[in-house]
């Protein structure tokens, strides 16, 4: 009964850590999906200003590695008991120092699930563009802000970011992600503080839009990377449509 303890609770959190957003893909008639499951048209058609919605949240990332730490120290305080009511299993061997790495793995998540339970009273970034979507060789206005707590924050950096995701090979071969692109956009205002900035945001001529088929993906992000005083440090990925 001892590792339901643990065990139960991972789910539950990976569940609401992992859990979708109601948000149906679209085809978009080139055999893909944009970000958001909006048709290309949609988009296109939609003006004015648009607040982008980050990858991932710190609530998220928190309920997931505390789901992972909860089931790895369930089942291996499930193994630990078993060992321990076994007598013969008690006398620590060759044996026992092979199983020595599971439990220091156990009290690494611990430490890992605490750092993440600081970063959700940190800054928290918002990220505006003044259309939601651009073609290759286009530009748009970006403004950035950090808000809660962002007197903390000591420096911000802000980049463009073009990767592509390659699916796992037929012969076993672990699927890879690429980072194509990286184009610094600004580091906040001018002489003022590194908590909001402005910048031109231009995707490159020539290069692929936004695709997602599978598992290949070529995504185009906004990274938000910010130091924070006496807490952990902030990165946040925008999703951005390109046509």
């Amino acid at each position: 009964l001892v590792p339901l303890i643990f065990l139960v609770p991972a789910f539950i959190f990976l569940w609401l850590a992992t859990r979708p957003s109601g948000k149906l893909g679209t085809d978009d008639g080139r055999g893909g999906w944009l970000p958001g499951g909006r048709r290309p048209e949609d988009v296109a058609e939609a003006g004015g200003p648009v607040t982008l919605q980050p990858a991932s949240t710190p609530l998220g990332r928190f309920l997931g590695l505390l789901a992972g730490m909860l089931v790895w120290n369930g089942l291996t305080g499930a193994f630990v008991v078993a060992a321990w009511d076994d007598v013969s299993l008690r006398d620590i061997g060759f044996g026992g120092l092979c199983f020595a790495p599971f439990p220091l793995v156990g009290l690494l998540l611990v430490w890992a699930v605490v750092y993440r339970f600081f970063a959700l009273f940190g800054p928290r970034a918002y990220l505006t563009l003044s259309r939601p979507a651009l073609r290759p060789g286009e530009s748009v206005a970006v403004s950035w802000q950090l808000r809660r707590m962002a007197w903390r924050a000591r420096s911000a950096e802000v980049a463009l970011v073009g990767r592509e995701t390659a699916p796992a090979d037929s012969d076993g071969t672990a699927g890879s992600a690429h980072v194509f692109l990286e184009r610094p956009l600004g580091q906040g205002l001018p002489g003022g503080s590194p908590t909001e900035g402005r910048a031109a945001l231009t995707v490159p001529a020539g290069l692929m839009h936004s695709f997602e088929g599978g598992a290949f993906k070529v995504e185009w992000l906004v990274r938000l990377r910010a130091r924070v005083l006496l807490a952990p440090d902030l990165e946040v990925e925008f999703p951005l449509v390109v046509l």
